[in-house]
């Protein structure tokens, strides 16, 4: 382990500790913690009814939660739009930056000047609320950005890291990467428009991508230095007992699924693809979102020898507890767009077999040990149903191959001691240490 770095993590989240978002954050903080003297976090998403209410989850003691700066980040977005959208175009007027986003547009619309203003008003938002911390920190030693999205906070942080190199001092900014925050697809996101996302890769000291396939879309889309690029997986939380889980053994078949309910999700697809399985079949989809009115009402048709259930939000450690209390027989994610998707590696490491389309990164961690992955993103829904049933009637020792295996892809892909302590070591590296 390395020692206390005498340098300042400021850490720019949308939301944590609030909420749900950024869960896997309360693991990598333990080893962030045992590498730098000072933590601060600031949301930079969050509304004063977040800040003021009781799902904020636990920090350790000595890292400090800017709650008056989110407020004041939340205080800026909510003054009057004319004034904001006033500023906001005068300050991109003067940027630099500003003409060379222009020039690599491939056509400007005017829901992507849109999309551009409302990127720079949430950057000035953060920028002018966490300034005066920045300078503050720097009298004591150098300062480090650390961004867990390349979205309007790395640019702040840029913008900061600028500044305080202006006034002679020491500082870096360096963000994680993952999928609507990286690739520019259109269906990834609006119109396939990232606003100076151009800007914030070139600019940033190192970029941690999530997954391997995230990391070539940076060198072929933006030509960055693979020097630069470094992949850190986001790791499944460590538990002291090693339970794992355990398959069934009463003639019903149990999935699981881990996520929200939004449409890139495509949980409505999972539940049509499980009601054409001709077994008796539980599923269990632990989640909530704006598409659950859509998946409820395609599980209300249901045969009889189907059952689903929704179980809402659930925090990490609530579902552990059913991974381990629970038999499930198959993990399932038929996402469209993904970078590495932790959910897949947290049941992995419950020795749970996982289903899932290639999106993204998912098959650096699915291949035809660990579970099993479909030809496409656009799945024959038919032929997956069949898949499953051909799942369920395989002998019991190869599908505990397939458990064994899985188990060891968490050890091997998603462990946080290993991980966690490569990324914060490598934080150390980005500031000469």
């Amino acid at each position: 382990m390395s020692p206390h770095n005498p340098s300042t993590l400021v850490l720019l989240t949308t939301a944590f500790p609030y909420g749900d978002k950024e869960a896997f954050l309360e693991v990598e903080l333990d080893y962030l913690r045992r590498r730098f003297s000072r933590i601060m976090i600031v949301p930079n998403g969050v509304s004063p009814r977040d800040t003021a209410s009781s799902r904020r989850r636990k920090t350790p003691e000595d890292v400090i939660v800017r709650e008056d700066l989110a407020r004041n980040i939340a205080r800026i977005r909510e003054s009057p739009l004319p004034l904001q959208v006033l500023k906001s175009s005068l300050r991109l007027l003067t940027l630099d930056g500003y003409r060379g986003e222009l020039n690599r547009l491939d056509r400007i619309t005017g829901f992507r000047m849109a999309l551009m203003l409302n990127f720079e008003r949430n950057t000035r938002a953060i920028e002018e609320s966490v300034r005066t911390l920045a300078r503050e920190e720097s009298a004591r030693g150098p300062v480090l950005f650390y961004c867990y999205w390349t979205d309007q906070a790395a640019l702040a942080a840029l913008r900061m890291r600028d500044m305080l190199r202006s006034m002679g001092a020491r500082s870096c900014a360096i963000a994680r990467t993952h999928n609507a925050d990286l690739f520019d697809y259109d269906f990834v996101v609006p119109g396939g428009y990232q606003p100076f996302q151009w800007n914030i890769v070139w600019n940033l000291d190192k970029i941690y991508p999530d997954s391997a396939v995230g990391a070539d879309y940076l060198i072929r889309r933006w030509g960055l230095n693979p020097g630069r690029i470094e992949v850190n997986r986001l790791a499944a939380r460590k538990r002291p007992d090693e339970i794992l889980s355990r398959p069934s053994n009463d003639g019903v078949f149990r999935v699981v699924s881990v996520s929200y309910i939004a449409n890139y999700k495509r949980v409505n697809l999972i539940a049509r693809v499980l009601k054409k399985v001709n077994r008796p079949i539980e599923w269990t989809h632990i989640g909530d979102g704006d598409d659950r009115p859509l998946v409820e009402q395609e599980i209300a048709s249901s045969p009889g020898h189907f059952k689903a259930r929704l179980t809402g939000m659930m925090p990490n450690p609530e579902i552990y507890r059913y991974y381990s209390e629970n038999p499930v027989d198959l993990f399932i994610n038929l996402s469209d767009t993904e970078g590495l998707p932790l959910a897949v590696a947290e049941a992995q490491s419950f020795g749970i077999p996982v289903l899932a389309t290639p999106a993204g990164g998912m098959s650096e961690l699915v291949n035809e040990k660990t579970g099993w992955i479909l030809p496409s993103i656009d799945v024959d829904e038919e032929a997956a149903a069949r898949l499953i049933e051909s799942i369920i009637d395989m002998p019991p020792e190869s599908r505990e191959a397939r458990r064994v295996a899985a188990r060891e892809s968490w050890r091997e892909n998603s462990n946080p001691d290993r991980n966690y302590e490569r990324f914060a070591d490598s934080l150390l590296e980005v500031m000469g240490s």
